[in-house]
């Protein structure tokens, strides 16, 4: 069963990224952001996202970002959906229900159809750009409803190297990754 397969890999990844130095966290999340800053122009509106422990450290490039001139926005949960609003300084963020730091709720929200590129956190991705979510499914049900608005939207996964497997099992409702931001670098996907 499917579900089955995704919980064991999540399993599985969580062990892996428990594994990783606190260096080594770091080193790999300052090369995702040192790879990414170059690829998007100050006329972009990017969704981000305020990383957790277990995920890269993507606050230098957001930061980078605001500096830049970038509109910037970071997801919030609001009645078990994800939002994305405005965030013009990091350290106004607030802790949200799930204890994710998230911008406060009056922050102007983002027109799905004025997104350029969304950053996204994942478990695990594959090479053709499939990804792990950690299981709530607000990430892909956002995706979905903003490629209708936005066909040219970029989903950009970032990942540690340990969360590179050859595979992900996927139902229908999974979104792909337009491509993948790692320690490696940056790469379109193959598809299908």
């Amino acid at each position: 069963m499917i579900a089955d397969q995704k919980a064991q890999l999540r399993r599985e990844i969580t062990q892996r990224i428990a594994l990783l130095s606190p260096e080594r966290r770091k080193e790999e999340s300052d090369d995702i952001c040192r790879t990414l800053l170059p690829l998007i122009p100050p006329t972009m509106a990017v969704c981000g996202y305020a990383p957790l422990p277990s995920e890269p450290d993507i606050t230098p490039l957001l930061s980078a970002l605001i500096k830049q001139g970038n509109a910037l926005y970071l997801p919030r949960y609001e009645n078990g959906t994800v939002v994305f609003l405005r965030v013009e300084d990091l350290s106004k963020l607030v802790r949200g229900n799930q204890n994710i730091l998230e911008p406060p709720q009056d922050a102007p929200p983002l027109k799905e159809s004025e997104a350029d590129t969304i950053l996204v956190p994942g478990r695990a991705f594959d090479g053709r750009g499939n990804r792990l979510g950690r299981g709530a499914g607000g990430y892909d049900a956002w995706i979905a409803a903003a490629r209708e608005n936005n066909k040219t939207m970029q989903c950009i996964g970032i990942a540690f190297a340990c969360q590179l497997v050859d595979d992900i099992p996927t139902e229908p409702h999974d979104q792909r990754m337009d491509s993948l931001a790692l320690p490696s670098g940056y790469r379109a996907v193959k598809g299908e």
